[in-house]
């Protein structure tokens, strides 16, 4: 894998992710801070060890249950994001909130890509001659608060990290060579954003879609070609 990302401004806040890939390309994980950085860092930091030591020793053990529904690299996946989860909510925020994060990771396995998810970027999949396709939503809350003809600013639904125990989105996908996933943290998904052929997903376009649709609001887009 190979992310290509761009954070735009806009005229409101919205944090930037902390961003990181395994030189292999086989781990992707973007974290978005809300308060301190320290979450998203955190949770990087403890899914990279964990994951990566689980997934080349088959005699690791975790203290989370496995899911005979899902593969094995998402049970990984699963085990690393519970225990960051646990971590950041002892280290950080036990008496009281100060970091949270939004969090997307993925990992590819031959032609298996597997995702696990809370918060923002909503995620799509690019492939030719084919329109972008919604793999995984996740509207923040603004979109829901906003009242009409006025723009609440950003504000996450799921955060990681604020409590013992988290709800998480697991999904696995065969997915080739030749497909694109775009990951997009913004309130809105304007209908020309959707409508982009995936034979001509690249960043610098999606980045002029979005920005035409509306200047003043702030989005991290991300294209990862696997």
């Amino acid at each position: 894998m190979q992310i290509y990302e761009q954070a735009y401004g806009g005229k409101i806040f919205r944090p930037t992710p902390e961003v990181h890939l395994e030189d292999d390309g086989s781990l992707c994980i973007i974290a978005t801070p809300w308060g301190g950085r320290s979450s998203a860092k955190k949770a990087i930091e403890v899914i990279v060890d964990t994951f990566l030591s689980s997934h080349t020793d088959l005699e690791s053990t975790t203290p989370f249950e496995k899911d005979l529904s899902i593969s094995p690299t998402a049970n990984h996946l699963r085990a690393a994001t519970l225990l960051a989860n646990q971590q950041i909510y002892a280290e950080i925020n036990t008496n009281e909130y100060h970091s949270g994060c939004e969090l997307f990771v993925c990992a590819k396995i031959d032609n298996e890509l597997s995702i696990i998810q809370t918060g923002q970027p909503q995620v799509f999949l690019a492939k030719k001659s084919l329109p972008i396709v919604p793999l995984a939503t996740a509207a923040d809350l603004s979109t829901c608060l906003s009242p009409n003809g006025y723009q609440l600013p950003p504000l996450p639904n799921a955060l990681m990290g604020l409590e013992k125990t988290i709800q998480l989105n697991l999904y696995t996908y065969p997915l080739s060579s030749d497909c694109k996933v775009i990951l997009l943290s913004r309130s809105f998904v304007p209908p020309r954003f959707l409508s982009v052929d995936g034979s001509d997903v690249n960043i610098e376009l999606l980045v002029d879609t979005l920005i035409k649709q509306d200047e003043s609001m702030p989005f991290w887009l991300g294209v990862i070609q696997l």
